[in-house]
């Protein structure tokens, strides 16, 4: 749904937010890291190459591997000629001869040992299997359940890029779309734990997060960002998370900065006072100094033992 505004016209942030999903998808499906792979299957229908798993990586979309009416479960594996990292699984089957695949499940061979990657009860015309950023020399796709012998169509790896950009809503706070344009040509360089491209992204529904699915990564945690050219910085601003919850509210910090990324000086460390009563943005001052770079520290939270932080911006 992309209706248009007063002026008859599609919104400037509708267009960008689309021209940037568009280039995100060219970008992420460029090159098929499958494409080329030997393939081995532990059953071919009728033995036939027409229907051999050869037929998974070519460029012919409709091709398909089969196997024989008996058979509801088997497996395919590629080798991909060394190693390859992907983070983006696709699965496609031959919909021509209705969906028939109940369940399916994608191993890749790391380090000489097989690692169940993604699962699915089904795929249809097409399914997309987001899977953490996986090195391997070997991938396998296991049929473990059709209502008819599988006829799979493709098997596709890529590497999907971060986005580049978060573009905030139409009729959003000014302050928060100027903090986001700002914030486009930075980078995160380092980061103790976790994605902390949510705290420069000028989105403050997103966070840095250092509570693992595995547990806390206990403070001090910290990441580091590349402005991408020199600033004279006077201060910085942390806004906290704006969902209630006080886990991992970042109250007590360090700021550094740097001119190469190498050479850091502490400008700033200390306490947030009140954001157990109102969790604002905070804007803290410091000696004015050119720097290209700088890291935040969490050195304490309010509650628990690590740190969300949904924005962190910088005063010139």
């Amino acid at each position: 749904n992309l209706p248009p505004d007063r002026r008859g016209l599609i919104h400037e942030n509708d267009a960008a937010s689309l021209a940037a999903y568009g280039e995100h998808q060219r970008r992420t499906f460029a090159m098929n890291l499958a494409a080329g792979a030997k393939a081995q299957a532990s059953n071919i229908r009728g033995g036939d190459p027409f229907y051999g798993p050869q037929r998974l990586v070519d460029k012919d979309m409709w091709s398909a591997w089969a196997t024989d009416d008996a058979v509801k479960t088997a497996e395919v594996m590629l080798d991909l000629g060394g190693e390859k990292t992907f983070n983006l699984v696709r699965l496609r089957e031959d919909i021509r001869a209705g969906q028939r695949i109940e369940g399916v499940k994608v191993d890749a061979l790391v380090g000489g040992a097989w690692k169940e990657i993604a699962s699915a009860q089904n795929i249809g015309a097409i399914r997309l299997c987001r899977v953490p950023k996986t090195a391997a020399t070997q991938v396998r796709v296991r049929i473990t359940a059709s209502a008819a012998c599988p006829m799979l169509s493709d098997v596709g790896l890529f590497l999907e890029p971060e986005f580049d950009a978060w573009v905030p809503p139409i009729g959003g706070d000014a302050k928060v779309a100027a903090a986001a344009k700002a914030k486009a040509q930075w980078k995160v360089v380092a980061a103790s734990f976790g994605n902390a491209k949510p705290a420069i992204d000028g989105n403050p529904a997103t966070f840095w997060n250092t509570h693992g699915a595995d547990g806390e990564r206990h403070l001090p945690q910290s990441f580091s960002v590349d402005m991408g050219a020199v600033k004279t910085l006077k201060g910085f601003t942390y806004l906290p998370r704006q969902d209630k919850v006080l886990h991992g509210m970042v109250d007590r910090y360090a700021f550094a900065v740097s001119a190469d990324g190498k050479a850091w000086k502490t400008v700033s460390e200390g306490e947030f006072g009140n954001l157990r009563a109102n969790p604002v943005e905070q804007a803290v001052t410091f000696t004015p100094e050119k720097a290209r770079y700088f890291r935040f520290t969490a050195t304490h939270a309010l509650e628990k033992d690590h740190a969300i932080v949904a924005e962190i911006g910088v005063m010139e």
